[in-house]
């Protein structure tokens, strides 16, 4: 693939208001217009696949020598897609995600060198990623963009369209770390904090505090409260262990209590501890029930 057939492949992702490409003279020149991008800085003396070296890095343009040595003025902004897109294949890759690695590189080049406006974080992912709009995303795609993703195309001067996914997915990682425990999801609905205000002064940690206390330990193995006695005496010592060190948070498992203590199947032993208890409260809650419609 000689240089022509390179700069004609890239002309096919810049918009038609940017772009003009004519021959002049023996020279196929690229004009883009209103672009204003600059060189990104490490993109000097580099050989490219197919190409030959830098020979000139103006103002407005770079000019290149071909491997068979003609030589092609293209202008600046476009050296930072050519490297990034046609150094990874001599294919022309679809349109829009070669549009999109071409965005996505720019914005990082800009992000490592000053502030960049919310507006166009959110504009990357919005319309380039196709991630949500909020202050955290937008945090979430600001470090990821200048994460390692570009990785490549440092260590081996390639860089494929699927960087792009790559990128997504580290502000997807990113994301998730940045939400709160008490608002992510679990499986039947969401974590809330015990700090979480119900209204007229009350939170849920009041209505769960006599719950929290409840496996507070008094002289001789004996508790306060009968239901839990009732429940204990429903296991046997082994299993005992288990409760005690999951509720005076040895772990933050039934399987971490059950390690804790030295069970030698911790997995399988919490499990079964877990779902005994499990048993034995509801079988008192229900006698307990019984007893106030019945006293």
């Amino acid at each position: 693939m000689n240089l022509k057939h390179v700069v004609e492949a890239f002309a096919q992702i810049i918009p038609e208001e940017e772009k003009s490409a004519e021959l002049e003279g023996d020279h196929y020149v690229v004009k883009l217009r209103g672009n204003g991008r600059s060189l990104p800085p490490d993109t000097e003396n580099v050989t490219m696949s197919g190409l030959g070296d830098i020979l000139e890095a103006g103002k407005d343009v770079v000019v290149l020598k071909s491997v068979d040595d003609g030589v092609e003025r293209v202008p600046q902004p476009s050296l930072g897609a050519l490297l990034a897109a046609y150094r990874s294949s001599e294919k022309v890759v679809e349109r829009k995600s070669l549009r999109d690695l071409e965005v996505a590189l720019h914005v990082r080049t800009v992000a490592c060198t000053q502030s960049v406006e919310p507006s166009v974080i959110d504009g990357l992912a919005l319309k380039w990623l196709a991630l949500p709009v909020s202050d955290r995303w937008r945090e979430a795609v600001s470090t990821a963009l200048v994460g390692n993703w570009v990785a490549p195309l440092e260590e081996e001067g390639r860089l494929h369209v699927s960087a792009l996914g790559a990128l997504r997915a580290d502000a997807r990682a990113i994301h998730r770390h940045l939400v709160p425990v008490w608002r992510r999801r679990t499986r039947h609905g969401r974590v809330l904090s015990l700090d979480a205000v119900l209204g007229d002064g009350l939170s849920l940690y009041d209505l769960v505090a006599a719950d929290v206390d409840l496996l507070s330990r008094v002289a001789g193995g004996i508790y306060e409260d009968e239901r839990l006695n009732t429940v204990l005496r429903g296991l046997d010592p082994a299993e005992q262990q288990v409760v005690f060190a999951y509720a005076a948070a040895d772990g933050t498992t039934w399987t971490e209590a059950a390690a804790a203590v030295g069970a030698t199947d911790p997995n399988t032993f919490g499990e079964r501890v877990r779902r005994k208890a499990k048993r034995l409260a509801a079988e008192q809650r229900r006698r307990c029930e019984l007893v106030s419609r019945h006293p």
